[in-house]
């Protein structure tokens, strides 16, 4: 390959350069499982150019003798600014040239040249997060300075034609009220669990940590989707988030469950009492309901317990994923 030529695309190029993407290597997520094909493929690539489109959002090409060797897509969070007070952003999106040795050097490229363009844009706390399996783009950020936070296993399964277990000890799963939503922020804020906020030290831990209740307030009060709550002698001791990703659904036909912002929280104090086995087999139950038949979820792989549940649950693993950070 002739010298590679990085720089931040404008608008109007980018719905010109978008037929030639086609050609070029990207990760779409939901490995494992029997829809990774074509039509989401498809779908991911449209939804980054459309991503791209945004003017919240920077889109670096990368050219080598007038042809489009990368891309890469950048969006700045205005939910994180103001939540904690520092400019942030983050690459959603990488697609790279077929060959190996090819890769590393446009990674490299496209990755120097979207820190530069963030930072201009005021932010201050980047994140990126790779697949295992791209190593040039896994390298291409380290070397641009970004470091590890968070390692994140995903464990699929096809759910329909399984009976998932009852667990009863005395465990009774119910819908989410609104009275509900403040027991389950302070379940957040006695425990600690692995994440990519939490582990960064530059960031607020209590504040990190709170984030993850405020998810709960977000589903609720949107309806994003449902939220089961356990019950145990009376008192909440649990509760976990179910979304159907109806975006993927509308674009796709696929019906499946949404990737992100899945939370689950379980009282300290009752553990090994399978409050989160029973939890997550009623939602697996309601996504049979909803018509669901294969699922895909995921946990740091410091979070031994709900990898240990992923499991008994039938789930087999099917990939891994890095999230990095980098302070500009």
């Amino acid at each position: 390959m002739e010298a590679v030529a990085p720089r931040v695309l404008e608008v109007d190029e980018i719905s010109s350069l978008a037929p030639n993407l086609g050609d070029l290597v990207y990760w779409a997520p939901y490995r494992g499982l029997g829809f990774d094909g074509d039509a989401l493929r498809t779908h991911y690539l449209e939804r980054a150019i459309g991503r791209a489109l945004s003017t919240s959002s920077v889109a670096v090409g990368a050219f080598s003798e007038n042809r489009l060797v990368g891309f890469q897509v950048s969006d700045k969070s205005s939910f994180l600014a103001n939540y904690f007070g520092v400019g942030c952003g983050s690459i959603t999106f990488t697609a790279l040239p077929q060959g190996q040795n090819e890769q590393q050097t446009v990674a490299e490229s496209l990755c120097k040249t979207s820190i530069s363009a963030l930072k201009s844009e005021g932010v201050e706390l980047a994140s990126a997060s790779t697949y295992t399996s791209e190593k040039a783009l896994t390298w291409a950020l380290q070397g641009s300075g970004f470091r590890l936070v968070e390692v994140f296993a995903s464990y699929a399964q096809d759910i329909a034609d399984i009976e998932f277990p009852r667990v009863s000890n005395g465990i009774m799963i119910r819908d989410c009220i609104e009275e509900d939503l403040s027991q389950i922020k302070q379940l957040y804020q006695g425990e600690i669990f692995p994440g990519r906020l939490v582990s960064d030290p530059n960031l607020p831990r209590d504040a990190s940590y709170a984030l993850y209740g405020r998810r709960f307030e977000e589903v609720f009060e949107n309806k994003l989707g449902r939220i089961f709550v356990a019950e145990r002698e009376g008192k909440l001791v649990g509760a976990l988030i179910g979304i159907v990703d109806g975006e993927l659904f509308d674009a796709t036909g696929i019906k499946t469950n949404l990737l992100s912002g899945m939370g689950i929280i379980i009282d300290p104090a009752n553990r090994g009492l399978g409050i989160a086995t029973s939890l997550i087999s009623e939602r697996m139950r309601w996504y049979q309901d909803e018509g669901v038949k294969s699922v895909s979820f995921g946990a740091s792989i410091d979070n031994v317990p709900m990898i240990r549940g992923l499991t008994k649950l039938g789930m087999e693993f099917t990939s891994s994923q890095c999230a990095f950070h980098a302070w500009l």
